[in-house]
Formats: structure tokens, sequence, C-alpha cells
């Protein structure tokens, strides 16, 4: 039974490292890491709305790429790819936010599954050291009645093996629900915000044109009557 106890309690130890772990990256993320849009990557779209001709945006996102290798940043080949999009002569938008989408996807680097890992595991662990200890609680008082010193002790390690499985997984959840997916989602829907800027500027002095080539014609036979 004590080899049963150990690992119980050496699985619990070892979820809960790794769940402060998350929480502490989250937390450092978010709060005091630098914000998104003040970053490289996230300042690479609104790069994009200075006015120019595309030959020197396209030299531009080229040297915003050659920085994000030399600063080995990573996950930003997709927001680059979405860059080249919004520069090309027929932009895509589905393209755009896919190529957004798998941005956020590798910005977050697996860490939602690590969490629900978690979540899952740390009930499931702390339901076996309930059974460990409920079990070597009766065992105890089949052995011996008298013996309550014993029975309480495996009584209070089902309890707290339970407590700690719940707690890890409350503490998992908050990080994702209420940390690391609303920030994930800020970050997307900035991206696409700034897609969406760059985007109607390359699409606003087409439609002028289309305009004025349609309005001279009119104005060329008003001047003939």
């Amino acid at each position: 039974m004590g080899v049963l106890d150990t690992l119980t309690n050496g699985g619990l130890a070892v979820l809960s490292v790794l769940a402060v772990a998350a929480f502490l990256q989250a937390a450092w993320t978010i709060w005091f890491g630098p914000r998104w849009e003040r970053t490289p990557a996230g300042s690479l779209l609104p790069g994009l709305l200075s006015p120019g001709p595309r030959e020197r945006m396209r030299g531009y996102v080229d040297a915003a790429e050659a920085a994000f290798t030399q600063k080995r940043l990573p996950h930003t080949a997709p927001l680059v790819a979405a860059a080249r999009l919004l520069l090309g002569p027929t932009a895509s938008w589905l393209a755009i936010q896919g190529h957004l989408l798998r941005y956020v996807n590798q910005l977050d680097g697996g860490a939602k599954r690590w969490i629900a890992f978690l979540v899952k595991t740390a009930p499931q662990l702390g339901l076996a050291g309930t059974l460990v200890g409920v079990s070597g609680g009766l065992a105890h008082f089949a052995a011996d009645p008298s013996s309550t010193h014993l029975i309480i002790e495996s009584f209070a390690f089902a309890i707290t093996t339970t407590l700690w499985g719940v707690g890890i997984a409350v503490l998992g959840m908050c990080t994702s629900r209420l940390m690391w997916q609303p920030y994930l989602e800020r970050v997307y829907a900035l991206a696409e915000q700034q897609a969406t800027h760059v985007l109607h500027q390359s699409v606003q002095p087409l439609t002028k044109r289309i305009r004025h080539a349609g309005t001279e014609p009119r104005r060329a036979r008003g001047r003939r009557r």
C-alpha cells in the first residue's frame, strides 16, 4: 500500500508543478510581457499601412522576415505569408484568415493541449488516491478495528488527494479559459483588424480609379453638348 501512496503523491506533485508552470507562463505573457502589437511580429502588418509603392512594401516584408530569422522569433512564417498575400495583386481573404489562424495556433505552442491534459488527468489521479486511501482504511479496520489512528490517516489521505486533484484541475481551467484563451483570441482579433485595414487601403485607390474612369466619359459628353 505504501508504494501506491508514493506513486499517487508523486504523480500529483508532478502535475502540480506543471500546472503552476503553465499559470506562471500565461501570467508573464499576458500581464508582464510586452503587448503583442508592440512586439516585432505585431508591428509587421501596421507597417504596411504607410504610404508607398508596393515594391517598397515588399522590401519591408523581406527585411522583417530576415529580422525574424535573425532574432529567432518562432511561429512568424504564417504572419509573413499573410503580409505577402495582402501585397499581392489578388488577395484572398479566406487564405489570409487561414494564415492568421495558423499564426495564433503556433503562438499557442500546444499550451492548451497540455493544460487540457492536466485538467483531465489530475482529478483521475486524485480519484485513484481516494480509492487507495479508502481501501487502506478498510484494510486497517478489518485487521484491527481499534486502530482508529491508522483508519483516520488513510481516510485523510483519500480526502487530501481528492482535493489536490480537483485543485490542479481548477487551476488549469482558470489558466486556460480565463487567461490563455482570451489572450489568443485578442491577438487574432488585432491581427485580423490590421489585415482588414491594409486590405481596405489597397482596395480603396483601385475603387477611386474605377469611379474616375466611369465618370470621365460623362463629363466629356456633357462638354460636347
